[in-house]
């Protein structure tokens, strides 16, 4: 290095290769760095790109409808008895249980048949 060819030059030291460099022929680089003239190099355009965030959620959104329960008449929501009538379904004088034959209410048990539905010496 030249030292004291111009005046107000001094030494400086290249922050990437390690090289002495009058100070006039250093020169700041994107990065911050005090670099020498083969050190030296433009920012990439690449790092200067805008890169907008990606909206995750859908651009609307509306609270779920309320449930809609439809009410359909069966045998036993016809009755006209309390807590097991259906309204709009009810029949008047309709206060009968209904017998429902299954194979267990078809058997001769106690406890297990129903009056009406038991077949004789029917057994599961």
């Amino acid at each position: 290095m030249e030292n004291g060819k111009w005046p107000g030059t001094w030494k400086v030291v290249c922050d990437v290769c390690g090289f002495w460099f009058a100070s006039d022929k250093i020169k700041d680089r994107w990065d911050g760095l005090k670099v020498c003239h083969k050190d030296w190099e433009i920012k990439h355009p690449q790092l200067t790109i805008k890169v907008f965030p990606e909206t995750i959620t859908p651009p609307f959104v509306r609270p779920s409808p309320a449930d809609v329960f439809v009410p359909y008449c069966t045998i036993e929501t016809s009755k006209a008895i309390p807590g097991i009538g259906q309204p709009g379904c009810l029949i008047p004088g309709s206060n009968q249980v209904t017998l429902y034959c299954t194979p267990t209410t078809r058997q001769a048990i106690p406890g297990f048949g129903q009056a009406g539905c038991f077949t004789p010496s029917f057994t599961l």
